[in-house]
């Protein structure tokens, strides 16, 4: 019996085309990464948790009303500074790995 013809050999072609294969080796740089520790610990946080409350408190249309006032009427209301706030928060860098 040739090893060409054997079990063994089937297998390791197998394993080697596995291990080439781009989505395992993916998911492996993935799972042992930082990335996905820190998404982990970022998920359900409360910078997320704000971040998602400010947005969508932007996206009422009050906010865009009193956005398209005059330059420094807006600057004086509470929706300003949430507005400037959803800016700072989109700039945090945890964030923005997340």
């Amino acid at each position: 019996m040739q090893y060409k013809n054997s079990e063994e050999y089937s297998k390791e072609k197998e394993f080697f085309s596995l291990h080439k294969a781009k989505d395992i080796v993916s998911y492996f740089k993935t799972t042992s990464g930082n990335q996905l520790k820190r998404f982990k610990e970022l998920d359900g946080s409360n910078k997320i948790t704000e971040l998602r409350n400010l947005k969508n408190s932007l996206n009422l249309p009050g906010f865009r009303e009193k956005q398209k006032m005059k330059p420094f009427t807006f600057k004086d209301t509470d929706e300003y500074r949430k507005f400037d706030e959803y800016k700072s928060l989109k700039k945090d860098h945890e964030i923005k790995a997340f």
